[in-house]
């Protein structure tokens, strides 16, 4: 198949992020890239959350969207019951038995047997997960993600303060900085004395007891 590569960002920083994330063996190759535009996604009727309008200008922002993009949220404005509806026109079987298109049928059978089994354990927990829930759980784990690949806390913190996100992504990213995963990720990587945890969340939770903070 023809492989089609948008041209990249005249902005160096945006060059570099861009390179890093081709080169991430557990993002798939996209046959074409585009850059994010919020006011472009409303003009083809795309109902995206509010905070995405104020990214501000940051590379821990960029490298969300960046992300973002990758994972094809705004393709199904991060709206569970969306995806699900996609999933059940291309892959019905999963949930009803029918039959399939030809193509499908022939994806499923070059996958292995665990993800299959995983597609089909994912079909139905997700019509559990409200869109709300839903929203809550991408956006937690994309910062999450995007703060492993670029640790600047601060910068995460202050750049979710400014694009306006939901109280729980902060409460989520304060939580997850000073777990002990990411205490141990931090020191695989020997990155304790390069990137300080911010003061003000250490000290919140030496009040609150427990965790790892250093």
């Amino acid at each position: 198949a023809k492989t089609y590569r948008a041209p990249l960002p005249d902005d160096k920083t945006l060059r570099e992020i861009e390179q890093f994330l081709r080169a991430t063996v557990w993002l798939s190759p996209a046959k074409k890239n585009f850059y994010f535009s919020y006011d472009a996604l409303l003009t083809r009727n795309k109902q995206l959350p509010l905070f995405l309008k104020n990214m501000p200008k940051s590379v821990w922002s960029d490298i969300f969207i960046r992300l973002v993009e990758k994972l094809s949220l705004n393709h199904w404005s991060w709206q569970l019951s969306t995806l699900m509806q996609t999933i059940d026109k291309v892959l019905p079987s999963f949930v009803t038995r029918s039959s399939i298109t030809a193509k499908a049928t022939s994806w499923l059978a070059h996958q292995p047997a665990e993800r299959r089994n995983a597609w089909k354990v994912f079909t139905t927990q997700a019509r559990k997960i409200s869109d709300r829930r839903a929203e809550e759980i991408i956006g937690a784990y994309l910062c999450r993600l995007t703060t492993c690949i670029y640790q600047n806390h601060y910068q995460a913190l202050l750049s979710l303060q400014l694009m306006q996100a939901p109280v729980v992504f902060i409460w989520h990213l304060e939580t997850f900085l000073l777990s002990s995963s990411y205490y141990e990720l931090r020191k695989q990587q020997d990155g304790l004395c390069q990137v300080a945890i911010p003061q003000s969340i250490v000290s919140m939770k030496s009040v609150l007891g427990g965790g790892q903070t250093k």
